[in-house]
């Protein structure tokens, strides 16, 4: 769920005009509100998109998009929110060392540009679907959900010890992210979208839902008296 960065989570129920609001009710009127925004992103990879792809005599997908972050499996693409990045090792070596090391081979085969590299080792955790309502966060239920999976990978550094590439490798040939992306804003308090969701009358029935109070019953009109 990407507006989870920027908004808190509901834990309780909220009644708004004579209807109940679950919290997963806010959390999906929430999700449709910043889904139709026009807000900025930041998305880094390329999406694989099909099957064009081969593989290299070292063990490296020869598809780009593929190479850089790519599905688990096939083409399908799930958004999972991201909840955690550890880095488990981290070896500085030679151009040398690296190549000897990951491909018997005396030269790297890689990126001319790289004058050092740096084998790594990192977990990212993010957490799978549930139609388990109420504040996960809050009740510590998040727990529950949160799955992740260990990468190998080279890092490519210039002589200013920047990164400017890399290589996966074992296992994460295969097994790495399709891409990631991150908003950068909120959408404007007065967004209203194409089938008339407003973000200012969802705001209100998700403050509601996190400081667990219902909402009036009901909503006072402006009337005027006919003469």
């Amino acid at each position: 769920m990407e507006p989870a960065i920027f908004e808190r989570e509901p834990n309780c129920p909220v009644t708004f005009n004579g209807i109940t609001f679950q919290p997963m009710d806010i959390k999906a009127l929430v999700t449709t509100v910043y889904d139709d925004s026009n807000i900025s992103t930041v998305f880094t990879g390329a999406r694989y998109n099909g099957y064009n792809d081969s593989i290299d005599e070292y063990g490296s997908h020869t598809d780009e998009s593929y190479r850089d972050l790519n599905p688990d499996a096939g083409t399908e693409v799930w958004n999972q929110p991201v909840v955690g990045f550890k880095v488990y090792e981290q070896t500085a070596m030679t151009l040398e060392k690296a190549a000897q090391t990951f491909y018997g081979l005396p030269d790297y085969p890689w990126n001319n540009a790289s004058k050092s590299i740096v084998y790594t080792k990192s977990r990212l955790s993010w957490i799978n679907e549930t139609y388990t309502d109420g504040g996960l966060v809050a009740s510590g239920l998040n727990e529950n959900f949160t799955v992740g999976a260990d990468y190998d990978y080279l890092l490519e550094l210039d002589e200013n010890e920047e990164i400017i590439g890399g290589e996966w490798l074992y296992g994460s040939h295969d097994n790495h992210p399709d891409f990631l992306w991150l908003l950068k804003e909120k959408p404007a308090f007065d967004t209203a979208i194409s089938i008339g969701l407003s973000y200012a009358n969802v705001t209100m029935l998700l403050e509601k839902a996190v400081d667990c109070f219902d909402a009036p019953l009901t909503v006072r009109l402006n009337t005027h008296k006919a003469t």
